[in-house]
């Protein structure tokens, strides 16, 4: 058993550049021994010496006949590789033994033809079997050269058997070493070759994953490579761009040509990188995106290239949102209980000093601290909410039914009217929620009556306007509209409007302040003022599908 282990590890799995050699070998061999047949057919007896010119012949056409039985077999049949080659190695000794005693012997010079077999074998096997062949080559010179001593010749070669069978124990281990480097240098070319390919994949992988855009284009603006926002994005601006293929001469890719040519400062065979922040458009749309260009070299003889890093200003925004809510969710989770228990304290002693006082100013000042104390609470509420904010459980909502289930909630007055229906994606409490704090905003705000108007805009997207005909904004209160803790009511906390717009950007909806002139003709519209002109809240979300 130990044998068999240690054969097989002597004689390891053949690689494919194992079998790429062989074939190579055994095609050069046979157009070797093909050759060698032809010149003694066509030049006479050149290796017939001492042995008739049919019998070479024939020797030769078995010898030509194997070669090509071997040559068939490496190249048709993979399997058995190391058998094939010692198979090969024997027939040739063989064969080349027979040539030798027809011609005379080493001295006939023949002798040379050994190293052929010799060599394919130190090659192609490991180190103890190629020895072995080179022991088993060395053993026929010195039997040839015994033959010689025993059937009386008057020269016998021992010194020329001694050398050949000494070369070929150098050639052996000349070879082996030859192909251990071999071996060795193919190993690190594969480790290498898979290294690349992983670190290829890894990058892919990378470039997949990130959210903003990335564009490489070469020192010709050819795109090397696109990540898939980056596709997206340029195709939702109508604008194809592939790998392989020229940046588009598209006018709206004019600011980004700008940038690109900025960035390299037009000295596009140097080696630097610097980088090129700014905020362009793409298309006709009034989105802008922030752009990062990087000029990178990829040698001293070589253009370097530019890495085009591009994302919506939105998503920055809702990434810093996300952030900022993080850490507002731990900062609440850490100070809720602490401010919570005094709070709690303060409220129930002041009801019960409620009960006893008779001075109407003591009962006054009473008052006051149980309001305030109220709204501290509010507050937290509201800041509670903030941490909770980002877990939707978005489903699809009959928005009508919606709103008229929060209106139900609130006071009767001012009016608030429901106008059109649709359905749209949303998590139920949080637009719950974000209505109960636009129809309180409009209701606190409305001269009259306040409006909810949803359209379909189209087959993805719904409106939900909260209008009310109170006095328009000023621009420093738009401003400030949907910051925390900004209010322009004495009781309110600063939150709502911020928390609505939270909500919204939780269920990846938009909710923007507008004004809008109205069209009175217009079956939806119902006239809540005079100015013809309609100062909204509007959330938009995604069709429900």
């Amino acid at each position: 058993m130990s044998f068999r282990r240690k054969l097989s590890d002597a004689f390891e799995r053949p690689s494919v550049s194992s079998w790429r050699s062989l074939k190579f070998f055994t095609l050069a061999r046979g157009i070797t021994i093909g050759l060698i047949l032809l010149v003694e057919v066509f030049l006479l007896d050149k290796f017939s010496q001492g042995a008739s010119h049919q019998q070479t012949v024939a020797l030769l056409l078995v010898y030509f006949s194997f070669a090509c039985a071997f040559t068939w077999l490496a190249l048709m049949v993979r399997a058995s590789f190391y058998a094939q080659v010692l198979a090969q190695f024997f027939i040739d000794l063989l064969f080349i033994g027979l040539m030798l005693f027809q011609a005379g012997g080493v001295r006939s010079g023949l002798g040379i033809l050994l190293f052929m077999p010799l060599s394919g074998a130190a090659l192609l096997l490991p180190f103890g079997a190629a020895m072995f062949c080179a022991a088993i080559t060395a053993i026929v010179l010195l039997l040839d050269a015994a033959y010689s001593a025993f059937s009386g010749s008057a020269e016998v070669p021992w010194v020329a058997s001694a050398l050949h069978g000494i070369g070929a124990f150098a050639m052996a281990g000349i070879f082996q070493g030859l192909t251990a480097r071999a071996i060795q240098e193919e190993r690190r070319a594969r480790l290498a070759a898979e290294a690349a390919n992983h670190q290829a994949l890894l990058s892919q992988r990378v470039m997949g994953e990130l959210e903003p855009g990335v564009l490489v284009l070469d020192a010709n603006l050819r795109v090397r490579s696109v990540n898939p926002a980056a596709h997206a994005l340029f195709a939702d601006a109508g604008i194809l761009v592939s790998p392989g293929e020229a940046l588009p001469n598209d006018q709206r890719l004019a600011g980004l040509r700008t940038l690109i040519d900025a960035a390299a400062g037009g000295q596009a065979g140097t080696d630097f990188s610097q980088g090129v922040p700014d905020k362009i458009t793409l298309g006709a749309s009034n989105e802008r995106f922030a752009v990062h260009v990087s000029v990178v070299s990829r040698g001293a003889e070589e253009s370097p290239d530019r890495v085009i890093f591009i994302e919506s200003t939105r998503a920055q925004e809702e990434r810093m949102q996300r952030s900022k809510l993080a850490s507002m969710g731990r900062l609440t989770g850490s100070i809720a209980h602490e401010i919570r228990n005094p709070l709690t304290a303060i409220s129930h002693a002041s009801a019960l000093l409620a009960d006893d006082l008779k001075d109407p100013v003591e009962a006054r000042m009473l008052a006051i601290i149980r309001e305030n104390a109220s709204r501290i609470n509010l507050i937290i509420e509201d800041v509670l909410a903030l941490s909770r904010s980002d877990r939707a459980q978005i489903q699809a909502i009959d928005l009508n039914a919606a709103v008229r289930e929060v209106i139900a909630e609130l006071p009767p007055t001012p009016v608030i009217h429901v106008l059109g229906s649709a359905q749209g994606k949303f998590d139920p409490l949080h637009l719950r929620l974000t209505l109960i704090n636009l129809l309180r905003n409009g209701q606190r705000h409305t001269q009259t009556q306040v409006l909810v108007r949803i359209e379909q805009l189209s087959l993805n997207d719904v409106e939900i306007q909260v209008i009310d005909d109170g006095p328009a904004l000023s621009s420093t209160t738009r401003e400030h509209l949907f910051e925390p803790f900004f209010t322009t009511h004495s009781q309110g906390t600063g939150l709502g409007l911020y928390l609505a717009r939270e909500y919204c950007l939780a269920n990846h909806a938009q909710l923007t302040y507008e004004e809008r002139s109205t069209h009175p003709n217009s079956s939806s519209t119902l006239a809540i003022h005079p100015e013809q002109n309609e100062k909204m809240f509007v959330i938009r979300l995604q069709a429900a599908r």
